[in-house]
């Protein structure tokens, strides 16, 4: 069940020859469904709705943009592959869902995608809080949607604590725990303060004198990035923090292009308030979701999802993972059970799953490169 990475030196390198495709992405895609509800999504990588094609569940609290590190990663994968990545309910463009549960995602508004999409085969990759819901459709049985993933894969996952107990409690960190006392006993509390951060960045990110400290920073790092890929001239990364960086490199296109220092800084600014964009319900309702075995909606003995040829959900999360502990990992795991999941433990923090990317991006679009699973589609 579980293939543990001991040493934190990598072998391979991340790839920094120049792109042979960049195709921009299509970021702020809408359609509606038959219930008027609308959806929002995002394309990275592969414009080409042939291509082998990744649907990416975000992290919590997040948005589409999050998958914007994939774009430059999935445009030199061989071959190219397409990530679609979808806002959930509430959140950026998508319309919210009062009362669902993580499960009721893979009907309201997975199904809705694929069928807009025309999707015959693809593969979910949910990162962090998109983890629960790749797994939820792992544990479906859709006629018009189970039949259709070739794989699915789960990166530093949130872990599902309720279920587990008082050793999934102990195990979480101090915020989660303060998270959920005032979700449940002070929700007010937690949207005045979530609202008062939000308007914070935005007033900071208008001030020309924390434009400039933040500029100088960017360009600090995009150097500190440049030089280490001098340095190494083609070599692996000595330990997992050059192999961040190097990845880091690629996944922002820094080889390829020059963005301007202010592009890159709206970037990150919009990803921090995309979010937010119809205000902080959707982000307090989903961590109550998280709390909760009914928020979940399944249980984990449920996921009994098979590839055709035999492929198992794979979880990918890191020994030193603060925010969603190791631990937890393992125990959702042994519910699983190894019949349905292979658990790739790498040593290194959450953010640290980075280094994993492109071993992702293999693992997902192997089944997809089969003539029998063939894919049509003509919409990106």
């Amino acid at each position: 069940m579980t293939n543990q990475e001991t040493s934190p030196l990598l072998p391979r390198t991340t790839s920094v020859s120049n792109p042979t495709d960049d195709s921009p992405p299509s970021e702020n895609n809408t359609f509606t469904t038959l219930t008027n509800r609308t959806i929002s999504y995002a394309r990275y990588g592969s414009p080409n709705p042939t291509s082998p094609t990744i649907i990416y569940l975000h992290g919590y609290p997040s948005s589409r943009y999050e998958a914007s590190l994939l774009h430059h990663l999935a445009l030199r994968h061989n071959p190219p592959v397409r990530i679609i990545a979808p806002d959930r309910p509430g959140f950026g463009l998508t319309s919210p869902t009062p009362n669902r549960t993580i499960a009721d995602y893979a009907t309201i508004d997975l199904l809705p995608l694929i069928e807009h999409l025309s999707l015959s085969r693809f593969s979910i990759l949910g990162l962090s809080g998109g983890g629960p819901y790749a797994l939820a459709a792992a544990a479906s049985t859709i006629p018009l949607l189970t039949p259709k993933v070739a794989g699915v894969g789960i990166a530093c996952g949130a872990p599902h604590w309720s279920a587990q107990g008082p050793e999934g409690w102990a195990a979480l960190p101090w915020w989660s725990k303060v998270g959920y006392y005032a979700a449940f006993y002070t929700p007010w509390l937690l949207r005045g303060f979530t609202a008062a951060c939000i308007a914070l960045v935005r007033l900071l990110a208008g001030q020309g004198w924390v434009q400039r400290r933040v500029d100088t920073a960017l360009i600090a790092a995009r150097e500190r990035r440049k030089k280490l890929v001098e340095d190494r001239s083609g070599e692996p990364a000595k330990d997992v923090a050059e192999e961040v960086e190097l990845v880091v490199y690629v996944a922002l296109g820094e080889d390829s292009k020059e963005w301007s220092v202010s592009e890159q800084r709206e970037s990150f600014v919009n990803q921090a308030l995309e979010p937010f964009r119809q205000g902080t319900r959707a982000a307090l309702e989903e961590f109550r979701i998280f709390c909760t075995e009914v928020g979940w909606g399944f249980k984990l003995q449920d996921v009994n999802w098979r590839g055709k040829q035999g492929e198992k959900v794979v979880m990918w999360h890191g020994t030193k993972d603060v925010n969603a502990p190791i631990e937890c990992a393992r125990w959702m795991a042994e519910q699983i059970g190894s019949d349905g999941v292979e658990l790739r433990e790498y040593e290194g923090t959450h953010g640290e799953v980075v280094v994993r990317f492109e071993e992702m991006l293999d693992v997902l679009s192997r089944p997809l490169l089969d003539k029998a699973n063939a894919r049509d589609g003509s919409k990106s």
